[in-house]
């Protein structure tokens, strides 16, 4: 984002104080898109320690939109095609159900 001169941020206050966009502003409709929002906050503690490939298949994984035992199921097979082999595997488990836990809440 550019610095904001003081001229250039009256000019911005002046044009959102005219056209009052959060008049037109909407949140999410649909009840997947309300539950999808609202755990916006809780995605970073999710994914903290998680590679971005990872992150990236879990996200696809989440939007499915599947059942509860299949979503843990689904997110247990791809943790274990991503987790570091020289971990443990109790290090691996508790990862996995830190990740499964986090995204069944």
């Amino acid at each position: 984002m550019p610095r904001w001169t003081e001229a250039a941020r009256q000019k911005q206050q002046q044009t959102c104080l005219r056209t009052k966009p959060w008049l037109s502003a909407t949140g999410p409709k649909t009840e997947f898109g309300k539950l999808a929002s609202s755990q916006n906050a809780r995605q970073p503690r999710v994914f903290k320690g998680v590679e971005a490939p990872l992150r990236r298949r879990l996200t696809r994984i989440y939007k499915q939109n599947l059942e509860p035992q299949q979503l843990q199921d689904t997110i247990t097979a791809a943790c274990l095609g991503y987790l570091d082999e020289a971990d443990t595997a109790s290090e691996r488990q508790r990862r996995i159900a830190h990740i499964v836990t986090s995204f069944m809440r």
